[in-house]
């Protein structure tokens, strides 16, 4: 009997997602009411606002999703191409010894704007509006008379808006489609985030597929039309087109991009593949160096309006890329025998996103530090660099040096998309690094967080 009480639920599953899907499509094929009862972007004047920077004093604070550190690493190294990024890099240092706080998005952006831990201690919700919503660098930045520019995927964004903004804009996937089309996609990706909560456990890997999703390919006439890469290069060339600089007061803007996330979809000419690529070393490469020179030709169109030598900008990944990071070591043992290593090769690329920082006023060639970085000193660099003379306990990077001595932590988890409305984590582990973040040997285990588990921040 329990065999067939099964294939009745999932015929029953099946016919309740046949059903969604009709009514989806029907609706967004015919969607000139929707289009009028609701917005999706902002008004065009709020969207010339996030294109301009001030006269005086800007910060650009750029989330590039993904992007993990040897990779930047080997890009500003090679050949003509390395030279021509390395230029245009002018006043920046590059921390190829940094480390970062988690292995996944929605942990790591609390850690950069606030310098918090999450630790399985309180709800994720709580925990979110409590890091977005109360002390952060954005509502320091604030309350120091800067505008706070928001530019994120609508999810992202939600987040980075808890404590406030000035204006924002929502990069959403189908930003470089048809404005119909658009409405179609936004309905399919509403409809499989609502699946994901809604459904069973066992039916939502086949929803989320890899984030290939189940419906918004049903409503798309082209794959190219859903993937994040495209529409996020298509928000950061509008801006270059865009920009100007006429704004009075000081300016924080807050962007978070898409382009050197999974999937990998470009090939080396920065042309759609027609399919997802696997992430690997090359494919990595290629769509990481698609994304940098899109982000480099943002910077020298701030140097042609006049805000680039005045402007603190960092530029960091949240996560690395999962590909195994050049010049990784196992610890050995006397006699040169390999001793296992505590985390998989993707793990460690996890722990390792890029950093890179221009001070306002610095110029120079591209710098290279191997300084102990950490995700969690960016509020505390940023605060110090600025005078807002706001403490988030962690500490300035720009007065650390590359011998110094310090302990940091990462704090693995595993990811389960079908758990995406969960109140707490998985358990999670911390790992303790003391030296190089590429020696085995400078890792060893700390604490394990339990749901539930006491708050030691």
């Amino acid at each position: 009997r329990a065999p067939h009480r099964q294939i009745l639920l999932n015929a029953a599953l099946a016919v309740f997602v046949l059903q969604i899907i009709s009514g989806a499509i029907s609706g967004a094929r015919n969607s000139t009411l929707l289009t009028k009862s609701e917005e999706i972007a902002p008004s065009d004047d709020a969207l010339e606002r996030i294109y301009g920077f001030s006269r005086s004093s800007n910060v650009l604070h750029l989330v590039m999703d993904g992007f993990q550190a040897d990779i930047f690493g080997e890009l500003v190294g090679e050949g003509q191409q390395g030279e021509t990024f390395a230029t245009a890099l002018d006043g920046f240092t590059f921390y190829r010894n940094h480390l970062g706080a988690f292995p996944y998005t929605h942990m790591s952006l609390p850690a950069i704007v606030s310098g918090k831990i999450y630790r399985n201690h309180e709800t994720i919700e709580t925990f979110r509006a409590n890091t977005f919503g109360d002390q952060s660098i954005l509502r320091s930045a604030m309350a120091n008379g800067y505008e706070l520019d928001v530019a994120a995927a609508p999810a992202l964004g939600n987040w980075y808006r808890l404590g406030g903004y000035t204006n924002t804009f929502d990069v959403t996937d189908s930003l470089h489609a048809d404005p119909g089309q658009a409405v179609i996609d936004e309905s399919a990706q509403l409809l499989d985030l609502s699946l994901m909560r809604t459904l069973p456990h066992f039916v939502k890997p086949q929803v989320y597929n890899e984030q290939r999703w189940l419906i918004q390919p049903l409503v798309n006439a082209s794959r190219i039309g859903q993937l994040q890469y495209f529409s996020h290069r298509f928000f950061l060339r509008r801006w270059h087109e865009s920009m100007t600089a006429e704004r009075e007061a000081p300016v924080y803007k807050m962007v978070h991009l898409m382009l050197s996330h999974n999937p990998m979809v470009v090939d080396k000419d920065c042309k759609f593949a027609d399919q997802y690529l696997y992430a690997e070393r090359e494919n990595v490469l290629n769509q990481s160096r698609c994304s940098l020179i899109e982000a480099v030709r943002l910077l020298n169109k701030m140097k042609q309006v006049g805000v680039y030598d005045q402007t603190l900008i960092v530029i960091m990944g949240d996560h690395g890329a999962w590909v195994r990071p050049r010049g990784l070591k196992a610890e050995t043992e006397s006699d040169g025998t390999p001793i296992p290593m505590l985390l998989n090769a993707a793990q460690y690329a996890l722990a390792t996103p890029l950093l890179a920082i221009k001070m306002p006023g610095s110029s120079g060639s591209l710098r290279f530090s191997d300084a102990p970085t950490w995700t969690a000193d960016v509020p505390d660099t940023i605060s110090a660099a600025l005078g807002f003379g706001d403490n988030f306990g962690r500490r300035d990077i720009l007065s650390l040096s590359g011998g110094d001595e310090r302990t940091r932590r990462f704090h693995y988890y595993n990811y389960d998309p079908a758990e995406i409305s969960s109140d707490y984590l998985k358990p999670i582990q911390e790992y303790i690094v003391e030296g190089n973040v590429y020696d085995g040997s400078a890792w060893r285990l700390g604490a394990f967080y339990k749901p539930h588990s006491a708050a030691d921040n």
